[in-house]
């Protein structure tokens, strides 16, 4: 039996599908920005455009500062990344087109175009600027930390077979 249009939808229904202009839309995924991933692993920018860890809010807080209408969908996930880390769950909803099919930003009228400018905005962040505020000084623990690291691999042997120690 055919569903009528006046019947409620179920909560299993996904909205987007029944959305005749969901081809307007890209979604981004965190994922997609992530430096720390390989290409395999679902990153889609090159290194010089990517980001240690970005997050889905600060991804939708850079379409927003320029122009574009985006929605977070926090309970979301990446489908290649079964094991996700927390800070990483969610996707932005990206408006690239309009309704009569022109692009909403001429400028940026593809999926990667978008992609680098939130992977250039995204070290620019107050979030990513401001020096977190720690009780313990933490140039002086990170000069010791490097000073430790130096004194470390000055004293490691060189591995390998030396000239002497072959057989002839």
């Amino acid at each position: 039996m055919a569903q009528s249009s006046a019947e409620p939808l179920s909560d299993n229904t996904n909205i987007y599908y029944l959305d005749p202009t969901r081809r307007n839309y890209i979604f981004i995924y965190p994922q997609y920005l992530n430096s720390k991933r390989t290409c395999k692993q679902g990153r889609k920018t090159c290194k010089n455009f990517s980001v240690d860890n970005p997050t889905a809010q600060e991804i939708r807080d850079i379409c927003l500062e320029f122009g574009f209408e985006a929605r977070l969908e926090p309970k979301k996930r990446y489908p290649q990344d079964p094991d996700c880390d927390p800070n990483h769950i969610g996707r932005v909803r990206v408006k690239l087109k309009n309704e009569d099919g022109s692009f909403c930003k001429a400028e940026y009228d593809t999926k990667m175009k978008i992609l680098n400018l939130c992977g250039q905005s995204i070290p620019k962040l107050k979030s990513r600027t401001q020096k977190p505020s720690g009780g313990g000084g933490g140039a002086a623990a990170a000069s010791a930390n490097q000073n430790q690291d130096q004194a470390s691999s000055a004293n490691t042997k060189e591995k390998g077979k030396k000239k002497g120690n072959r057989k002839r």
